[in-house]
């Protein structure tokens, strides 16, 4: 029996074409066993604070992160601080003084920390950190307008390796010359 041209070329053609697609099946299954696996990771982040070179504060804040979750570490921590408001309003039938009334309204402050992490080869593992940190100023400094309050934000992806200790941020308060450091340390659980 004799095969036509046409049926060599579409005998050929479907044979390239189901080979093609068992050679990209096959890269597919291979890419997804390629992927790095989870890795457990304890991150410490320390908030230390600085008076000159005299340390007033050093707080720890300990988080337990995978490497390629779409979910991220976090960490929150604060208090609702009352923050007063004073109003005038004038007295009955057009008397020129006023009387105040103060409400309260409420201010979360406190510590906010978000991480994400990936692997980045080698032994290192990239860190996607969020730091929002905020208190009141100091109880000296709250005056007849009310407290104030200081904030501290800052995010960083630093790379570091199991044990490493990095400091990635530096800041100092325009108004109190406090120095604030963050340092985050990073190990893998085992």
């Amino acid at each position: 029996m004799r095969m036509s041209a046409k049926v060599v070329s579409a005998v050929v053609l479907m044979a390239a074409v189901m080979s093609s697609g068992a050679v990209r099946v096959h890269a597919q299954d291979k890419s997804k066993s390629d992927a790095p696996a989870t890795v457990p990771l304890k991150v410490t982040v320390n908030i230390a604070r600085y008076n000159g070179e005299k340390k007033t504060a050093s707080l720890p804040f300990v988080m337990w992160v995978n490497t390629g979750d779409r979910e991220s570490g976090s960490i929150q921590i604060g208090s609702e601080v009352p923050v007063p408001t004073t109003t005038f309003s004038p007295l009955a039938a057009g008397g020129a003084a006023t009387t105040p009334t103060t409400s309260y309204s409420y201010k979360s402050l406190g510590t906010n920390i978000t991480c994400t992490a990936t692997v980045a080869g080698d032994g290192l593992y990239r860190l996607y950190l969020s730091v929002n940190d905020s208190q009141v100023f100091s109880p000296s400094s709250a005056g007849a307008l009310g407290p104030v309050i200081q904030s501290f934000r800052s995010t960083n992806s630093p790379i570091l390796r199991d044990g490493q200790t990095v400091q990635f941020a530096v800041a100092t308060d325009k108004t109190s010359g406090e120095v604030i450091k963050l340092d985050v340390t990073l190990n893998l659980v085992k």
